[in-house]
């Protein structure tokens, strides 16, 4: 089930419709940057009468809803399905960069299970008319001998938590954690990804966000673990991160999931904390991308928060939602 909400003036939000997501148990959702797409990942396909397919023991085979976004009044019209792996679990669509040399894609990590093939990395191309996906090459969907989804694509490591694409669609990263790692990817014109030299880099332990900075400059991990948030600067021409893991990373509250950048003025990063029921603030520096906690942080939330967002109201911030 998806949920339409107008937003008031005064921040607060108003339930509008509901919507039927075209598979169970949805797990992600993104917007392409026209606001003309719907993409929501689930785990589940349903059957002709709405049943859920296959035993709930293990996920898959799951799916993307794709709903148009009325330009009009925002509702959403009748979806369409992509089918993907067993356990899809994030989901982004790039940019079209100021060149124009490329088009839009949308990428899904796959996060698989223990009985199932290694996680992985689907790119798909977009149709910017009808919101259709293609995959792009290196990505296949097949179906195997019992009628399950089979899903090969890009490398993502061993349990795929994250993913992000930079502002001007150049990389692709992707945060591990399993391993304690962040995948760095080239995004190349036709779609597909091939890893940044040296990756993957190191982070805290258990990275589970990801956020890049409006300006595409700074990079910044969540890790659960550890209670930090990790800082890497990004190469301007290779995109790669650099940042130690120590020195680079700043206290959060206990347990951080989401990492959010207000994406007005682009200064301030916020993590929800799930383990403390709070969200932590930061002032980032524009130069350098540092860290400094704002004053009164944490501030209260609801208990056990998974997932924090911004909202940019022209020139100024103005809301940041948590759930």
């Amino acid at each position: 089930m998806g949920y339409q909400y107008a937003i008031g003036t005064d921040g607060k939000i108003y339930l509008q419709n509901t919507y039927n997501v075209t598979g169970s148990n949805p797990t992600a959702i993104a917007i392409d940057q026209a606001g003309a797409f719907l993409y929501v990942t689930f785990q589940y396909q349903l059957g002709p009468q709405g049943q859920q397919l296959y035993s709930s023991a293990s996920p898959g085979p799951g799916g993307i809803t794709i709903f148009p976004i009325s330009s009009k009044d925002g509702s959403l019209g009748t979806p369409s399905t992509v089918n993907v792996g067993n356990n899809p679990v994030g989901i982004v669509v790039s940019n079209i960069p100021p060149n124009g040399n490329l088009g839009r894609f949308v990428y899904v990590i796959d996060q698989e299970t223990t009985t199932t093939p290694k996680a992985t990395v689907l790119g798909f191309s977009q149709n910017a008319t009808t919101g259709a996906l293609t995959p792009t090459p290196g990505t296949t969907i097949t179906t195997d001998s019992t009628g399950r989804t089979v899903a090969t694509g890009y490398g993502a490591g061993t349990t795929p938590s994250a993913i992000a694409v930079d502002p001007t669609s150049r990389w692709v990263y992707i945060t591990d954690e399993a391993t304690n790692q962040l995948y760095g990817n080239n995004l190349n014109n036709d779609g597909s990804l091939t890893a940044m030299v040296n990756s993957p880099f190191p982070t805290g332990i258990f990275p589970v966000g990801l956020t890049i900075d409006p300006r595409g400059k700074f990079l910044y991990v969540a890790n659960f673990t550890s209670g930090t948030v990790g800082a890497y600067a990004l190469d301007v021409n290779a995109g790669t991160p650099t940042g130690a893991v120590g020195s680079a990373s700043t206290a959060t509250g206990t347990g951080p999931t989401c990492v959010t950048i207000e994406p007005a003025l682009g200064i301030y990063l916020y993590t929800s904390n799930n383990l403390e029921g709070d969200v932590s603030a930061m002032q980032l520096a524009p130069q350098n991308g540092t860290l400094k906690q704002v004053q009164n942080t944490p501030f209260p939330s609801s208990a056990l928060p998974t997932c924090a967002v911004t909202v940019a109201n022209g020139s100024h911030p103005t809301q940041i939602i948590v759930n």
